[in-house]
């Protein structure tokens, strides 16, 4: 990426290049992710050896932080949230399903925490070396691992592989340029490991297999869906693409979501100019959004609701199979 400055007759041309990679509400450029999935793909193959990584200096100082449970960060953030508890009988009108209206001043809690599982669910796949893998999100690495000693190995792994291919700091380099692994975030605890993570916007709880919105999410969610009463008839095509754009993030992991957007979509396929109409269908699939929020702010969600486990038992009756009658 290069800028040309204009300049007058008889001076130098000036061609500007950005000195760090320019990121935004923009598909994130090729050259960026071929780097950071080049490194996870090293850490992979590396896993899947037998080999035992170098100590690495940024290892032990990530070992030494705590990192802060976002669970109690859900709770110390606990922020007054709209609520869909109170009925409203302003819009009702003969023959029409019952309205709801949202109320800001209902207090709102985390959702409430789910017991550790004492059983292993039968159904989660097992293997014989405990888990080791490394994914990255643009330019955020996630990783897994079991066991405690297995963890650093996941962790020195990965830094070296990100040292491989962006070179780390040395004595001679520029003092603008900084160390590639985010040294911010690591003594934050990002870098630390836990069983309850805050991951790309998510609260996972890999002991009782869950997954939630932490609540500025959650306030969010809720402030798109009060934004647009059920008597608002049209909107404008900006703002439909902003609202589609922020449920459609947070559809990943609210249940059942993912199948009630056709209504919402058909309705730009269907806009006049920059409105678009927000008929019945609209209405109803927020009214679902609505079901939803109040769900998810009671309960966290477990991730066997968004992927499926494969089934315990397989098998046939005697109305299923070969010759049955």
């Amino acid at each position: 990426l290069g800028v040309v400055f204009p300049t007058n007759e008889g001076e130098e041309p000036l061609v500007a290049f950005p000195l760090v990679l320019p990121m935004g509400w923009k598909n994130s450029p090729p050259v960026f992710s071929t780097a950071t999935e080049t490194i996870a793909d090293l850490a992979n193959q590396r896993l899947a050896s037998v080999m035992e990584p170098r100590p690495h200096p940024l290892d032990e100082e990530a070992e030494k932080i705590v990192p802060e449970s976002p669970l109690e960060a859900s709770v110390s953030q606990r922020q007054s949230l709209p609520s869909i508890l109170r009925r409203s009988s302003k819009h009702l009108r003969p023959g029409r399903p019952l309205r709801v209206r949202w109320d800001p001043t209902l207090p709102h809690s985390s959702p409430r925490h789910l017991p550790v599982p004492t059983l292993r669910d039968p159904s989660l796949p097992k293997q014989s070396r405990p888990l080791s893998y490394v994914d990255v999100f643009v330019d955020d690495f996630i990783g897994l691992a079991q066991q405690s000693g297995n963890s650093r190995r996941v962790r020195r792994i990965l830094m070296h592989a990100i040292d491989d291919v962006f070179r780390p700091l040395e004595g001679t380099d520029s003092i603008h340029r900084r160390e590639p692994i985010s040294l911010k975030k690591l003594r934050k605890g990002d870098c630390s490991w836990s069983t309850v993570k805050l991951v790309l916007g998510w609260i996972i709880d890999t002991a009782n297999m869950t997954i939630h919105l932490p609540p500025h999410r959650v306030a969010r969610l809720a402030e798109i869906l009060a934004s647009i009463p059920v008597t608002q008839r049209r909107c404008s095509v900006q703002k439909w693409y902003k609202v589609l754009g922020e449920l459609r993030s947070m559809s990943l992991a609210l249940p059942g979501s993912r199948n009630i957007f056709s209504h919402m979509q058909s309705a730009l396929s269907l806009k006049k100019g920059n409105r678009v109409a927000l008929d019945k269908g609209v209405h109803a699939a927020l009214d679902d959004f609505r079901f939803i929020l109040k769900d998810i702010a009671n309960r966290p969600t477990r991730i066997a609701e968004l992927v499926p486990l494969l089934a315990s038992a397989l098998g046939h009756h005697d109305a299923s199979g070969t010759g049955a009658g």
